[in-house]
């Protein structure tokens, strides 16, 4: 196969020794050595990884970590947590890891932002704890609803759902999508006297969260607010505060965070407002303190028991030698069903491009595609393919080590996973289609039960692997420049199908190709019809 790899020694001594492995059976690796279990494992506090399922020897480690020297990572890690303007492209730093550890808190400015909108947000949560905070008809608030899309949806709803039971009070919701019946499902369900909505915006300008605060607010209008009392049901979290003013949100109501916040990164961050609320200041910080301690342990301990590192360097391994095109991310824990969404757009916002850092067109792969679904459940779904398809896809799977009294069989599932794809089916005498190869990696990660203080461990686990993959891809994982083309010509296309523009009824205003013409005019002439 020929291999487009960036350049460097290491890289190039990495294709010289994949080459000698092609033979090698993760069997071949077990039998050969017996403490491979016990030798290819990071523990760190409530986490344990295994990784000895992965098509790996030492000298395969040994390479690797030589990788993250020629690539300076030591540098990079530096200039993250120092504040540096790392997001080239749009000449920002990205402080998302000073957010939850003060240590790292550089800029005075940003240290007393941040501490005024935390004791703002203390005294808000307090308030709607006595009842304090009223809608139009004095009835204290019993329902949180968070107005987001992206980052600003996907984080705090991880949180809420992981950490909250559903007899928790007040009640939390979400609305994100464009489409009109997220929030009619939502809205049905709550009282317009006793509803609070959690506007979270970096911009205050995404299309989703502007219609969707429409929405809210007219269902207030037609549920008996009276307009001069619709600021008393909103909240923004943002980092263009004066735009959410503009929109009629009261400044005692509006938080503010850094721009050089990124959405995806932004949980840690004033736009996780409706999670701290939901959860409170107690556990939230506790949420903080499992992602300090895991960048504590990324900075400080060296690369090889180094779990984000190893985990990238593992990525880096199948995606740009074994070509793997996705990962499969797999909690065996119904609360963490939110995780492989957030996930995904973690790692395929951050590094899926495909310019170096300084807008060169690159030749090697960069992010591939991550998926995934709670275990047991997507055992019977898409694991017919991992054991059995054409295409290696790595896993992760991810399960507690204690639980309720049906947890063993939990475990015993999620560990039998990881043994199937590794062994295969071992009767020779099956008919084809019931042959499983096996030799399929995975990686395997424990935690002690989820709390707040691991659910940030594991984010910040996840945050720094990707970081890990941009460094020695040598790829800007703060941008994302692809998300905005589509906002683009989506703001135009409406212009057209609204008659925001003035425009004839001649076919060639409607797009400028023959699909998107054609398209334009179907919705144009169902509509017409109605």
């Amino acid at each position: 196969m020929d291999l487009q790899l960036p350049p460097g020694k290491i890289w190039q001594q990495l294709a010289s020794h994949f080459q000698t492995l092609s033979d090698v059976s993760l069997q071949d690796y077990f039998a050969a050595e017996p403490d491979r279990g016990q030798r290819l494992a990071i523990e760190f506090g409530p986490l344990y990884l295994d990784y000895s399922k992965n098509h790996i020897n030492q000298q395969t480690l040994d390479l690797l970590l030589e990788l993250c020297n020629e690539c300076q990572l030591d540098q990079h890690i530096a200039d993250l947590f120092s504040g540096s303007v790392i997001n080239n492209s749009e000449q920002r730093a990205a402080r998302h890891t000073a957010l939850r550890n003060p240590e790292y808190l550089t800029d005075t400015v940003f240290k007393q932002q941040l501490q005024t909108e935390k004791r703002r947000i203390i005294q808000l949560h307090e308030a709607l704890a006595n009842g304090q905070i009223a809608g139009f008809s004095n009835k204290a608030i019993k329902t949180l609803v968070n107005i987001g899309v992206g980052g600003s949806d996907i984080g705090p709803r991880l949180i809420v759902n992981a950490l909250r039971t559903t007899s928790d009070e007040p009640a939390v919701h979400f609305i994100s999508n464009l489409d009109s019946h997220d929030a009619t499902k939502v809205l049905a369900a709550a009282d317009p006297e006793t509803t609070l909505f959690i506007v979270a915006s970096k911009s205050f300008t995404t299309l989703e969260t502007r219609q969707n605060f429409q929405r809210a607010q007219d269902w207030l209008l037609a549920g008996g607010c009276p307009a001069t009392a619709l600021e008393q049901h909103f909240v923004a979290a943002t980092a263009r505060p004066q735009a959410a003013l503009a929109a009629g949100i009261n400044s005692d109501r509006i938080f503010s965070f850094d721009t050089s916040i990124g959405g995806r990164y932004s949980i840690w961050s004033i736009a996780g407002l409706t999670a701290m609320l939901a959860i409170g200041p107690r556990q939230y910080d506790e949420f903080l303190q499992g992602a300090a301690a895991l960048d504590t342990h990324f900075v400080n301990s060296d690369p090889g028991t180094n779990m984000p590192v190893i985990l990238a360097l593992l990525d880096i391994w199948y995606r740009n030698f074994f070509n793997t095109a996705a990962r499969a991310v797999v909690p065996y824990e119904q609360r963490l069903a939110d995780l492989p969404a957030y996930l995904t757009q973690l790692f395929m916002e951050s590094n899926g491009k495909s310019v170096s850092r300084d807008g060169q067109s690159l030749s090697w792969q960069t992010g591939g595609v991550i998926f995934g679904g709670t275990g047991t459940t997507v055992q019977h779904s898409f694991f017919q393919s991992l054991h059995q398809g054409t295409t290696l896809i790595p896993v992760d799977f991810l399960v507690a080590s204690q639980g309720d009294s049906d947890h063993a069989a939990l475990f015993a599932s999620c560990v039998a996973q990881a043994r199937a794809l590794m062994l295969g089916t071992t009767d020779n005498s099956l008919p084809a289609h019931q042959v499983c190869h096996g030799n399929r990696p995975s990686n395997l990660l424990l935690y002690e039960n989820l709390t707040p203080y691991v659910l940030g461990m594991l984010l910040a686990l996840y945050e720094q692997r990707a970081f890990v993959q941009a460094c020695l891809w040598n790829i800007n994982p703060f941008d994302q420049w692809g998300v905005e083309l589509g906002k683009q010509i989506a703001g135009d296309l409406q212009d057209k199908l609204t008659g925001t523009q003035k425009m004839a009824d001649a076919d060639d205003d409607l797009g400028d190709d023959s699909s998107t013409r054609r398209l334009l005019q179907h919705y144009r002439h169902n509509k017409n019809q109605k």
